[in-house]
């Protein structure tokens, strides 16, 4: 690291306990409210004192958990609708590079059940304590050289965050603090071989070191020979080497040494050197407060590699109690109510059967016969005992206003808590059946209220998958791409930039393979009208035994077209028969018109001819004949049959 500050152990741990000593001051109200509402959702919903009082009664603390369902049913809602990862070119993009990324995204995504793991995280984070994360990391046990990149779930009580953050993605978080028990054969598993000599120096039950205290597991003297792993991420600022090319503005982040650098800038005069200023990510990971490693993130990210998601959240509000919480938060009250007045009511009605007696001093023999309740029941009193003595108390009515009071407490219940009835699909109103359609319509209006949960965990996962094609870039070598895909990768495969500028993470349609992704895009664009052939259609199909059907398709599809051919050799014919004919009609039509060209002339000819003759008749004779033929141009008009004969 360029301008890196070289830390001894002792500094590292140093600045490990005053990064704890922070954290846990600012979240340990929170992390507090946070088990509480854990407790309420499992069904941990009385007070020890209440619990008391109760026992003092001898009445029993009786639990009607609410809570479960909500917090299941939008669990479940989420679950029901999920959508895959997946990766899509952006326009004039490389289409090869995303989808071999997004080939690569979906099948890490399968394999290790990141879906799940994510689907977890919301149930036990946004709906519970408010907070969980999901750490991306490198698995090296199947695969040594590139590793299996997988995901697991970090509760809210296994890690301590940065109090100043205030984004999302934690971009802006300084550090974050974690901490996991493991095994002396787990340890073996992760250190290096060059660290396991530290083991022999370490006692086999370390001693609590008072941090991490909510966390599990939690052990009452020593660790029961569990090791302390702690790991301690933070973001830090490096001078990095940038070449930028003068002529086409592209820069490239330069590695190499001085002299290296030096070559380079006089074989390529339009480079300069350009120094910046980056932020990168440190790890430190102590064993029992021994720092065994210290350095770049193994991953190969240069951020953090893992994501949080988050509950309701209000990064402006100062105590981390009510700046951060959970759906469960809001249910907690409404639920302690419903189990007080229930209870009671219970209480109640029991007493309509034993409601109690009123005796005298030593009047009966057996005082704890009086508590028994049910059918039969005999008080024997003492000899010289009169009647009087002993009295059974009249049973009171249970009041009606307790029934309403605790319907309008269900309902609060369910408001409170932003969850209706029209989230199941039903109606507010009359409860009178409906439609499908408008039951699912009822059911994405009722979740409005809850959008921005939803909203809030889509990005989560979109962050995720960012940071995933940049692992597999950094971690996945030719070889395993060509194993997992079946084909090598393209050019732009291990482009740094291409994840960010040329393609960009989005969701589809949940499939177990991208094949079957691929048949439904292609089965939605056959329905749109696009001229996808059947047999296109068949090859995609996820389907068992296709082989025949593909084999009918195809001797359709040929029968059909050869029935095309003759089709259309037969319209062939038809339109050659009619251009003929019109040919035909052209060459009769041009002869008439000829005829006719040729009548005109010699009828112009002639006239031309009597024209000139008329010259030389006398003016007399000239009238004569002007009037003689009037009368036979007058003569043809009125029968023309005549005068034509």
């Amino acid at each position: 690291n360029n301008g890196a500050i070289v830390s001894t152990d002792a500094d590292l741990l140093k600045d490990y306990n005053e990064a704890y000593s922070q954290a846990y001051g600012y979240w340990s109200p929170f992390i507090s409210e946070a088990d509480t509402d854990i407790e309420c959702s499992l069904g941990k919903q009385w007070s020890q004192s209440d619990k008391n009082y109760l026992l003092k009664q001898r009445r029993e603390a009786l639990t009607f958990n609410k809570v479960r369902r909500i917090v299941k049913l939008i669990t479940g809602y989420q679950r029901k609708n999920r959508l895959a990862a997946k990766v899509d070119p952006i326009e004039g993009s490389d289409t090869l590079t995303a989808s071999q990324l997004s080939g690569l995204v979906q099948q890490i995504m399968r394999y290790d059940n990141i879906y799940n793991t994510m689907s977890d995280a919301f149930e036990q984070g946004a709906l519970k304590s408010g907070l969980n994360l999901v750490e991306l990391y490198v698995d090296y046990s199947e695969d040594p050289v590139s590793g299996d990149i997988k995901a697991k779930r970090m509760p809210h009580n296994r890690f301590l965050l940065d109090p100043l953050f205030t984004k999302r993605d934690l971009s802006d978080c300084g550090y974050a603090l974690m901490r996991d028990y493991l095994r002396i054969d787990q340890v073996k598993a992760i250190l290096p071989e060059s660290k396991h000599s530290i083991l022999k120096s370490m006692p086999t039950a370390s001693p609590r070191d008072n941090k991490f205290t909510n966390t599990i597991p939690t052990f009452s003297q020593d660790n029961n020979g569990f090791y302390r792993y702690d790991r301690f991420f933070r973001t830090e600022y490096e001078t990095a080497s940038i070449l930028h090319d003068r002529q086409t503005g592209q820069q490239v982040p330069f590695g190499g040494n001085k002299s290296r650098l030096k070559e380079i800038l006089q074989m390529f005069p339009n480079l300069v050197e350009v120094k910046r200023s980056r932020q990168v990510t440190r790890l430190t990971i102590f064993l029992e407060d021994q720092v065994v490693y210290d350095g770049a993130d193994p991953t190969g990210l240069t951020e953090y590699p893992f994501i949080p998601v988050l509950g309701f959240w209000e990064p402006e509000y100062k105590d981390a109690d009510w700046k951060l919480q959970g759906v469960v938060r809001s249910i907690r009250d409404p639920q302690s109510e419903v189990n007080k007045r229930r209870s009671k009511m219970l209480d109640i009605i029991d007493s309509q059967i034993t409601t109690g007696w009123k005796a005298k001093a030593g009047s009966v023999v057996n005082p704890d016969a009086m508590y028994q309740s049910g059918q039969g029941q005999v008080i024997w009193t003492k000899k010289g005992a009169e009647l009087g003595d002993i009295e059974q108390l009249r049973s009171v009515p249970v009041p009606e206003g307790i029934f309403r009071a605790i319907d309008i407490m269900d309902k609060d219940t369910m408001d409170v808590s932003a969850v209706n009835l029209e989230m199941f699909g039903q109606s507010e109103g009359d409860g009178a059946d409906v439609s499908g359609v408008l039951s699912k319509l009822r059911q994405g209006a009722g979740l409005t209220a809850l959008q921005d949960l939803f909203d809030n965990y889509r990005l989560s996962k979109k962050v995720l998958m960012t940071k995933l094609i940049k692992m597999i870039q950094a971690n996945f070598a030719p070889e395993k791409v060509q194993r997992m895909l079946g084909e090598r990768p393209s050019q732009e495969f291990y482009s740094q930039n291409f994840g960010k500028y040329d393609a960009v993470p989005t969701e589809g349609v949940l499939t177990d393979t991208q094949k079957q992704m691929y048949y439904m895009e292609l089965r939605d664009l056959k329905k749109d009208g696009a001229p996808i052939p059947w047999s296109a259609l068949l090859d995609a199909a996820p389907m068992q035994n296709k082989d025949k059907l593909q084999e009918i398709v195809a001797q359709e599809e040929k029968a059909s077209a050869v029935q095309a051919q003759k089709a259309q050799q037969l319209t062939d014919i038809q339109l050659a028969l009619v251009g003929s004919e019109i040919e035909k009609n052209k060459a009769q039509t041009a002869d008439k018109r000829a005829e006719v060209i040729s009548e005109l002339s010699s009828s112009k000819l002639d006239q031309i001819k009597a024209i000139a003759e008329l010259n030389n008749i006398p003016q007399d004779q000239m009238l004569t004949l002007i009037e003689r033929l009037q009368s036979i141009q007058a003569a043809s008009q009125t029968n023309p049959q005549t005068v034509k004969s």
